[in-house]
């Protein structure tokens, strides 16, 4: 009995080692995805913006041509 009770607390030890490896990697994968989504955001702002300065240089051409 004592032998059962030695090896079901070192296979929760185990376990929960694991399940601490895990939760860490899935906060990291959390916050590599946050990170992801920010520079996301900012690469679409910056398209915006320089689909609006070309417009403008194409309104100038434009306007300058006529």
């Amino acid at each position: 009995m004592t032998e059962d009770i030695q090896t079901l607390t070192r296979e929760n030890r185990f376990v929960n080692q694991e399940f601490g490896k895990s939760s860490h990697a899935n906060e990291l994968i959390k916050t590599q995805n946050a990170e992801l989504i920010e520079k996301e955001r900012r690469a679409q702002q910056t398209a915006r913006a320089l689909e609006i300065e070309k417009e403008d240089i194409l309104a100038n051409y434009r306007d300058a041509t006529l």
